[in-house]
């Protein structure tokens, strides 16, 4: 078995109405913490696969979101795809 993570932008409701991602990565490690509770130890989960594309990305004139720089953290879906997609498939 293996699990794959993906961290996706907020929707647009979520950001009109002042909304913060509660996510962070690093590496295979997904970082969730409490904005209820801020002063609690953020939890911590390993995937085989954790994917960012909660921001840096442009979106190009087809609409699909890209990198916005070689240095960007974004995972875009041809990444995705060639990382797991054979495998799914």
């Amino acid at each position: 078995v293996i699990v794959a993570v993906r961290v996706r932008p907020l929707w647009v409701e979520g950001r009109e109405n002042g909304c913060t991602s509660v996510v962070r990565m690093e590496g295979n490690t997904t970082i969730l913490r409490d904005p209820e509770y801020p002063e609690q130890e953020p939890r911590r989960f390993n995937f085989d696969y954790a994917y960012w594309s909660g921001d840096a990305f442009i979106t190009d004139a087809d609409g699909i979101m890209r990198p916005d720089g070689p240095a960007s953290r974004y995972a875009d879906q041809d990444q995705v795809w060639s990382d797991i997609g054979s495998i799914i498939l």
